[in-house]
């Protein structure tokens, strides 16, 4: 009898401790975070728990999740995570082989990018007068890359016709020899090598996809970048690229049309500051309310920085949080002292960009202009196994640059010890065209196999990758 009675506490006491440590699939924890298995204490009670792993359940099986807005596709998500944003759709299909997650080449201003046609769409709603150009014939990445070239840009001669375009549009199929027909790549339609009636540099005016001023020859078609030196601005007749152009000084600049976008200037049509030729200057879009852009405040730009200087403290994560919103903050790492100040301030998200392996290559990659920067670096490494909220490094990676060396890059992540490790392509958009080119960009492909050299010499494991942007996401194991 006595035997039976501590059996049977035996049994009972094994159901308590069974009972107390059961685990579940959260549909989300209390700490936001969705379908995860975990002790069923950490669930949120507004949300589905059941005690089985998530990849049986109905709510947390993963799928593909398509956005049809942005025409975004995400392979393995699972359905509430995915259902949790009302602009996105859940299909059962996770490695998001559906009709709406097909890609093409999608070609803008030149460029070409190998992404979704509703992708497509939205990036070229982006920029005026752009046509959308999608292929969707074009399968391949590599596909999409080889088509980069049909783009390239150079003077087509047809008989009696010249223009200025992209090789594809050029239909003769003449050899490209001075005076007869053909495509000239890279070079001016009014180059006295050529059998043009075009005069250069007639007039100045805008195009609808770049930011800058340009020269017009007498046939109406684009030359490089307006200079009021003039002879260097033509080049001897071949394209001078933005990177080589001259440089703006502000606003309304009588000498430059290289204008910076992400600094607040775009051609636009002359005010009372009249450019030395033509009748186009580099707006200034701080003031674009003034109909007359040299009626801006000559410190409008100055008077914004100010502002912001105000608001460029460790203090403002506080506010930013204590609204209900989440704070994402991202550092090149130069300024310790700051990275300090942010271990009682800390974000949700701290990415750090990581630009090289070396000194060297460090700075032939990001150009720093601080002086101690790679030491400077190293600080702030040191410190971020101190941060509890999510850590990130950031590899942007370029070739000729920094594409190279993933072990270095594994030795410099398993000293920090960031939470995730981001390894992403750089890409050609924006002020970036002016001095790094769509060859520049590695391939997706490029970008897993870089991951793996350095999940192989880490302790650090892949678990998602985006194909479109190029971007692999390791964590930490």
């Amino acid at each position: 009898m006595l035997k039976k009675i501590i059996l049977f506490l035996i049994v009972v006491a094994g159901i308590a401790v069974i009972a107390a440590a059961q685990d579940a699939c959260c549909e989300r924890t209390v700490d936001g975070e969705w379908c995860q298995f975990t002790n069923a204490n950490n669930c949120d009670e507004n949300y589905r728990n059941t005690p089985v792993s998530c990849e049986q359940t109905s709510f947390c099986k993963v799928g593909c999740c398509y956005n049809s807005e942005e025409g975004q596709c995400f392979k393995s998500t699972p359905r509430s995570l995915c259902e949790s944003d009302p602009k996105n759709t859940w299909n059962l299909d996770a490695a998001c082989q559906i009709e709406q997650c097909s890609k093409g080449c999608c070609i803008i201003a030149g460029e070409t990018f190998f992404v979704t046609e509703a992708r497509c769409k939205a990036e070229t709603s982006k920029y005026e007068d752009v046509e959308m150009d999608f292929r969707e014939d074009v399968t391949t990445e590599s596909a999409c890359v080889a088509l980069s070239r049909t783009q390239e840009k150079g003077c087509c001669v047809n008989g009696d016709s010249c223009s200025f375009t992209a090789r594809e549009q050029c239909e003769t199929s003449g050899a490209e020899a001075a005076g007869k027909d053909g495509f000239y790549l890279g070079t001016l339609c009014s180059n006295d090598a050529l059998s043009c009636d075009c005069a250069r540099q007639q007039r100045t005016g805008c195009l609808p996809d770049k930011d800058d001023v340009y020269w017009f020859d007498s046939c109406g078609n684009p030359e490089n970048i307006y200079d009021s030196n003039k002879g260097r601005s033509y080049n001897q007749g071949y394209v001078l690229s933005e990177g080589e152009s001259c440089s703006i000084n502000g606003h309304d600049d009588p000498n430059c049309g290289n204008c910076e976008y992400e600094q607040g200037t775009l051609c636009a049509e002359a005010g009372d500051a009249r450019p030395k030729f033509g009748d186009f200057v580099c707006g200034n879009l701080q003031c674009e309310a003034n109909e007359d852009y040299s009626k801006c405040p000559s410190d409008c730009t100055q008077s914004n920085e100010n502002k912001f200087d105000e608001l460029n403290k460790p203090e403002m994560i506080d506010e930013i949080k204590s609204r209900g919103m989440t704070a994402y903050l991202v550092s090149n790492g130069t300024v310790p002292d700051m990275t300090e100040r942010l271990l009682n301030h800390q974000p949700t998200n701290l990415y750090i960009s990581v630009y090289g392996t070396t000194p060297e290559m460090y700075k032939k990659t990001a150009v720093p202009m601080t002086k101690g920067f790679w030491e400077n670096v190293q600080q702030t490494l040191s410190m971020i196994k101190d941060f509890s909220c999510n850590t990130v490094f950031r590899l942007t990676l370029t070739k000729g640059l920094n594409f190279t060396d993933p072990e270095g890059y594994a030795k410099l992540i398993e000293s920090a010890m960031p939470k995730f490790v981001e390894v992403k392509a750089f890409m050609a958009v924006g002020g970036s065209r002016r001095v790094l080119q769509y060859t520049d960009m590695p391939l997706h492909s490029e970008i897993q196999d870089f991951a793996r050299d350095i999940e192989k010499h880490s302790s650090y494991k892949i678990i998602n990758e985006k194909t479109d942007s190029r971007v692999v996401l390791l964590e930490r194991r």
